[in-house]
């Protein structure tokens, strides 16, 4: 049961994104749409787990919640890539972790369809599952956060600020194209006026995508930074 977990994460977790430093409305609606869904399927194996009693339904949760969030991830792998890439266009680089947050949540995803069912006390399954979910809704909640100011940056969301689109995609404020630093205090004063999680944490536009270090100017995905479900004892 604990390989066909673990294959089950890994064929939903197969697909790839391009890049472009324009991302498509399509694409910014996709990955907005996705990062939901993998909030939802964070509340939803929470739920599950909180009171499964057999290890038949660890499984079932875990197999729901495999599909679930395995699905989630390739729209936001197929999608993340030319977001990033236009937050980097922008002067942006700190907020261009889209593509490394769907990374983290692929890596916790298949660390915890290692773990999920594996022992033999119910009661350390729930916990391995708590902690696991506490851990995913924050990172689902931050890629939320960062696909909600996309959508506003590419007029196709709510909660954008008085500067509007040039045709070209940049925000612009009153006298012409933001530069970084405008750029930022735009994007804070967009995400810390009122962006909050389904699970109600309230994000800042500055506060780091768990698990994702800057190397050489981009974002990789560190797995240690980002946590590990806690090894079942029995």
């Amino acid at each position: 049961m604990k390989r066909r977990l673990l294959l089950a994460a890994a064929v939903t977790l197969s697909a790839c994104g391009g890049a472009s430093t324009s991302p498509s409305t399509a694409a910014v609606t996709q990955y907005r749409q996705a990062a939901l869904s993998a909030s939802t399927a964070v509340t939803t194996y929470q739920s599950s787990t909180q009171t499964m009693a057999t290890p038949a339904d660890c499984q079932a949760a875990a197999q729901q919640y495999a599909a679930q969030m395995g699905a989630a991830v390739a729209a936001m792998r197929a999608s993340s890539g030319s977001m990033d890439d236009h937050m980097r266009s922008m002067g942006q680089p700190g907020a261009a972790d889209m593509t490394c947050g769907a990374e983290v949540l692929a890596t916790q995803l298949q660390q915890q369809m290692g773990v999920a069912c594996a022992s033999t006390d119910m009661a350390q399954n729930r916990a391995v599952a708590a902690q696991h979910c506490q851990q995913m809704a924050l990172a689902a909640d931050h890629l939320q956060m960062r696909a909600a100011a996309m959508a506003s940056m590419m007029g196709t969301g709510s909660g954008a600020t008085g500067g509007g689109m040039t045709s070209g995609g940049g925000m612009m404020g009153g006298s012409g194209m933001m530069s970084g630093a405008d750029m930022t205090s735009a994007m804070q004063g967009m995400t810390d006026g009122g962006f909050t999680g389904p699970d109600g944490q309230h994000l800042a536009w500055s506060d780091a995508m768990p698990g994702c270090t800057m190397s050489g100017g981009t974002y990789q995905p560190a797995p240690t930074d980002g946590g590990t479900p806690v090894t079942p004892a029995g």
